[in-house]
């Protein structure tokens, strides 16, 4: 396994040379050769994130126009209000807890009361 680009780079902050047995390429001993192959591999990952993160945002743009719903399903409104009224008795966190629920969740549903 390769190890990530931040990882080599703090290596080679402290000084600390790389040097994989199974892919010699990847050697960093030379710091000209160690300058370049982090520019490069840095460059490659940017790119692969970016057509990652397109790749993502077409398929979520493909099922919302099929009328497929993203995101956490909608509590319901008979749980929305024991939220609220636990939320006035014991107060938010605690009912957040008792619900699973994200405390700003609870707070959401909190203010009706």
């Amino acid at each position: 396994m390769i190890p990530t680009i931040s990882h080599l780079q703090c290596l080679a902050g402290y000084g600390v040379n790389f040097h994989s047995f199974t892919e010699p390429h990847l050697a960093t001993d030379n710091e000209l050769v160690r300058n370049i192959l982090l520019a490069l591999l840095a460059s490659l990952a940017k790119v692969e994130a970016q057509k990652i993160s397109e790749r993502t945002k077409a398929g979520m743009a493909r099922a919302r126009a099929k009328g497929i719903r993203i995101g956490r399903p909608a509590i319901n409104p008979e749980t929305q209000l024991k939220i609220a009224a636990r939320v006035a008795q014991v107060g938010v966190y605690v009912a957040a807890r008792e619900f699973s629920i994200d405390p700003k969740t609870a707070m959401k549903y909190g203010v009706w009361l």
